[in-house]
């Protein structure tokens, strides 16, 4: 799919800005940290986020809120506690013992333990060019350490640390349903142009959707009852990872 250059700029005007506003984060969360500490602004954050969750859940569904299965319930306390509880709060306090470069500078290097975990579990190889990346970067992050080490600043150098754990956290998180993805790719390859992990489904295992710029099922349909030709294009498969079935099926396959 050929994509116009207004649509380029408009990315890329747009990717400047989130890099922008990720980094500016940093330094308001300290100057946040200068009158609040951060338990306190953890507990005006996840107040803040659990308000947010109920008014959507309302606007939603109502009243009628979707009740998954005990199994799923597990999961989904299991990687709240790991990858929001757990990983938000470590992030909080390692910025607040940090300095507002060193977090961005740490919490950006989530790729590279992304790569290392992919590397360990058996996911995927890495290639040259990605293993001397990632042994800059981690040179990179043991220089910012031993300075601090050197320079006496416990403090920061121990919310380098919980900065990294968080990364690695975070990074786990992101990896852990690949190989049911790569399975459900390749069974799927004639019939499907993309298979992923979406976190909008609840009671559903999976669903079905267009990818941008491409022409709706249903339209499509319309257009062949017309007697017009329609734009071949193949589906992109969303699973929900923390459901049952879908579970089972990895489960069954692996």
């Amino acid at each position: 799919m050929t994509v116009s250059p207004a649509k380029l700029r408009w990315a890329f005007w747009v990717g400047l800005a989130t890099v922008v506003v990720w980094g500016a984060n940093f330094a308001l969360m300290k100057s946040v940290y200068s009158v609040a500490t951060p338990a306190g602004y953890l507990f005006a954050r996840y107040l803040v986020l659990s308000a947010c969750a109920v008014a959507l859940l309302v606007w939603r569904y109502g009243m009628r809120w979707p009740r998954p299965g005990r199994a799923d319930l597990i999961s989904l306390a299991r990687l709240g506690l790991l990858g929001h509880t757990v990983h938000v709060s470590m992030v909080n306090f390692g910025v607040h013992w940090s300095t507002a470069f060193s977090s961005s500078l740490i919490l950006a290097c989530g790729p590279v333990f992304t790569l290392i975990i992919l590397r360990w579990s058996g996911i995927e190889v890495l290639r040259p060019t990605q293993v001397a990346g990632v042994g800059v970067a981690l040179i990179g992050v043991l220089v910012f350490l031993s300075e601090k080490l050197l320079s006496g600043s416990w403090a920061a150098t121990g919310g380098d640390l919980f900065l990294l754990a968080a990364c690695s956290l975070f990074s786990y998180y992101t990896v852990a349903s690949k190989p049911l993805i790569e399975r459900l790719k390749g069974s799927l390859q004639d019939r499907a142009k993309d298979v992923r992990v979406t976190t909008r489904l609840v009671d559903s295992p999976a669903c079905i959707v267009v990818d941008e710029g491409d022409m709706s099922g249903h339209l499509a349909r319309m257009l062949k009852q017309a007697g017009q030709s329609a734009p071949a294009s193949k589906p992109i498969l969303e699973i929900n990872a923390e459901h049952a079935l879908v579970k089972k099926i990895d489960s069954d396959a692996g």
